[in-house]
């Protein structure tokens, strides 16, 4: 087994290759089991601290940065949190986060000294107080939080002046919701069903399903495809999605079920909605249409022949 001389640590004294071939001279005596043993043990002791530099890794190290739960857009409140740990005997420490590749929020260790820049600084509790002592600074507690904030955040912990000095990263996502304003599962003129949502963020993920006659359990992915998406000025999307509804799934006797689910994802909003279906429909429902306008044509004409026979009456008079 060879070890690589580790350039990192330039200033420490290793072992030399004759150092240890001169000290199993010396110990060339033990002819025995026992002096075997005792020279496997020695020469795999040597060998580790030979072997160290490579295997110490930096102290620097961040365990762990997260938000603490899933917030809806405006209620409630969030902790984002960046625990790492450090030798107390380094330089003095920074640490940044970032929020979409822009810096958000600084802290120099050394002076207690916090920055907060847009979009978090409207946002920070400044009472707030950490559980555990050593976190204080470290983590941050946002009141309220908006859509705006949603999103991937980076937290960089460096050394102030060392030139070579560690840095770690790690990055988290803050998932702040807004339920739809606007929620529907309709039919068309057509044969057609339309569910629709607006007002709701992020972009959530829209389902169609159909339940088949014979087993109401047997769920049939229909369409997961939304036809329109698009947000408006707050960032709050729209989407629709249409389908068909063919006849030849339905059934006289027994009624088939479709059913809209609208889901965000990242979170444990999940809404439906249910339209019923028969063999037919769409013809019952025409023949519906016709004879409405039927009986409004017939009405109009009854509403026409009055007025005319009132005006005749009125000029006779």
């Amino acid at each position: 087994m060879m070890c690589a001389r580790p350039t990192r640590y330039p200033n420490r004294t290793l072992i030399s290759r004759s150092a240890v071939r001169t000290f199993f001279k010396s110990h060339g005596h033990h002819d025995d089991h026992h002096g075997y043993l005792w020279n496997s043990m020695c020469l795999v002791f040597i060998v580790a601290i030979m072997c160290l530099p490579m295997m110490q890794v930096d102290s620097l190290r961040i365990i762990d940065f997260k938000a603490s739960n899933v917030v809806e857009n405006g209620t409630g409140s969030v902790v984002l949190d960046c625990d790492f740990v450090f030798d107390p005997g380094e330089e003095p420490m920074f640490m940044k986060w970032h929020f979409k590749g822009q810096l958000v929020y600084q802290l120099i260790f050394s002076k207690n000294r916090i920055s907060t820049l847009e979009p978090l600084k409207n946002f920070i509790d400044h009472t707030y107080s950490p559980p555990r002592v050593e976190s204080k600074y470290r983590s941050i507690r946002l009141v309220k939080p908006t859509i705006q904030l949603h999103g991937p955040y980076s937290c960089r912990v460096d050394a102030l002046t060392k030139d070579d000095a560690p840095s770690v990263t790690k990055k988290a996502h803050l998932v702040v919701y807004s339920r739809p304003k606007y929620f529907d599962f309709v039919t068309d003129n057509s044969s057609s069903v339309i569910c629709r949502a607006s007002g709701i963020y992020p972009s959530p993920v829209i389902e169609l399903y159909r339940y088949g006659s014979e087993n109401e359990t047997n769920q049939i992915l229909v369409s997961r495809q939304p036809d329109k998406v698009f947000t408006n000025a707050q960032g709050e999307y729209t989407v629709e999605l249409r389908a068909e509804v063919d006849d030849s799934h339905l059934r006289t006797e027994i009624v088939t079920h479709y059913e809209c689910i609208l889901t965000i994802p990242g979170t444990n909003f999940s809404k439906s909605k249910v339209l019923a279906f028969q063999k037919g429909w769409n013809k019952r429902r025409g023949s519906n249409m016709a004879t409405s306008s039927l009986k409004l044509s017939h009405l109009s004409v009854g509403i026409y022949l009055i007025l005319s026979l009132s005006l005749v009456s009125i000029s006779t008079w």
